[in-house]
């Protein structure tokens, strides 16, 4: 009961953490200062670093969150069929983890490139700066809290693998929580998605933008929903390593993208207020 206790406590913090994401910013109207951009690229390098530092698990360290959570293993049967041993998918590797960030960042820069808003080189460097910052930094979260709270991985839990043939492999067993591919894929959606969005009404009449807009976000966050799908089909993530990632990834775009805006919706900004705090999850 106390170990319950403790992993929906760190699922709550968890998912509370999204909300100080998007509390009011006002509209940038330049370019961020050399200095700016620096700064943000500095911080996400640091705590990069220091994510990858806690990442290294030794064989002594105790996992803080055992197994699946209650009803947990009904719903991941549900999603992922029954478990077989050697489950895996096209997707379950490090370029699996690589390739949608990639992706993103691809479709970024020819957007860029090919719809200018009104520097293209300064909305090419600030965008990618800015993406690879936060992708850097989800990175960093993520592998911070794979080395902190250590949850063996759904295979090995149901298998048993107490003993394992090296030091690497007992590290990869116990990196469960949060799913890495999950929390990429997810911010980069996101942030590609809000960049878009931002682009199209730009460049686009307001009725071209109501007929288009419902492209990014069902294209790009219906495949970062497959890629976090395929984590639990392999049985790598439980469904709560998988939310947690989305979540996390999700919530560090809109921050990230929160410093890259160039103006006030000029379709919305006479129906609008801007708020003391606001929450929002953007389409």
């Amino acid at each position: 009961m106390h170990q319950n206790r403790h992993t929906y406590f760190i699922l709550i913090a968890f998912l509370l953490s999204i909300f100080v994401f998007d509390n009011g910013i006002a509209y940038a109207e330049q370019y961020l200062s050399a200095g700016e951009i620096s700064g943000v690229a500095a911080g996400s390098v640091t705590i990069g670093y220091l994510g990858a530092k806690k990442f290294q698990i030794d064989v002594g360290d105790k996992s803080r969150i055992r197994g699946p959570l209650p009803k947990e293993l009904g719903i991941h049967k549900f999603l992922a069929g029954k478990y077989t041993s050697g489950r895996t998918n096209f997707l379950d590797n490090e370029f699996g983890s690589a390739l949608t960030p990639i992706f993103m960042g691809t479709i970024l820069a020819v957007a860029d490139f090919t719809w200018p808003v009104r520097d293209t080189q300064k909305d090419v460097a600030q965008d990618m700066t800015l993406f690879l910052s936060g992708m850097i930094t989800t990175k960093g979260i993520t592998d911070f809290t794979k080395g902190t709270i250590r949850r063996p991985r759904p295979y090995a839990w149901m298998a048993d693998s107490s003993h394992v043939e090296s030091e690497k492999d007992y590290k990869y067993l116990r990196t469960s929580f949060f799913s890495g591919h999950s929390s990429s894929a997810f911010y980069s959606a996101a942030f590609t998605n809000l960049r878009l969005r931002s682009i199209m009404r730009m460049r686009l009449s307001y009725d071209e933008y109501r007929e288009w807009r419902w492209a990014p976000p069902t294209v790009l966050f219906g495949w970062a929903t497959y890629v976090a799908w395929t984590r639990i089909h392999a049985y790598k993530h439980y469904p709560s390593d998988v939310l947690v990632g989305a979540l996390v990834g999700w919530g560090m775009a809109e921050l990230f993208y929160s410093w890259a805006l160039q103006g006030k919706d000029k379709y919305f900004s006479n129906s609008e207020s801007t708020p003391m705090i606001r929450v929002s999850l953007r389409f």
